[in-house]
């Protein structure tokens, strides 16, 4: 099973996590396995894990075709998506399921203290389980074991 770090604006992240945003549209696509689990990392100002979502599949397209097909499951305006995939020919949705808020975010400072992440990627970050202590990461094993049980 993978885990990806997906940094994402608190407005599209709380958007997933409410369940409305199941099409998460990206102009690089991570290579995934069954069973995907997206830690959702909000940027600024939030910064902090505070959710989840389990990745069901990555459609690839073109521009024209995410929004005429994910608009509406996406979430966004129709000028932040022609900004976004200006200047290029690919688009990725990656399909959500399963979102969910975890009880207690994990902020920046938790991760940055347990070594697990020092600076936010600007996308996604595969990340290894392993990586959460005890102390700041009961939640997520749970997640992990949620998942192994799935496949």
């Amino acid at each position: 099973m993978q885990v990806i770090l997906m940094s994402i604006k608190p407005k599209y992240a709380e958007q997933i996590i409410r369940g409305n945003k199941t099409i998460e549209l990206r102009r690089v696509a991570p290579n995934l396995d069954k069973a995907t689990v997206i830690l959702i990392y909000e940027s600024t100002p939030v910064k902090a894990i505070t959710g989840y979502a389990f990745i069901s599949e990555i459609t690839k397209l073109s521009p024209s075709e995410a929004w005429a097909q994910y608009a509406g499951k996406a979430q966004i305006s129709k000028r932040d998506f022609d900004e976004y995939y200006q200047g290029t020919d690919h688009a990725f949705a990656i399909h959500l399921k399963e979102a969910a808020r975890l009880l207690e975010p994990i902020s920046l400072a938790n991760l940055r203290s347990e070594q697990i992440l020092f600076n936010p990627p600007q996308s996604y970050r595969y990340l290894h389980l392993q990586a959460f202590g005890e102390e700041i990461g009961q939640e997520i094993h749970a997640v992990k074991q949620r998942a192994t049980a799935a496949c």
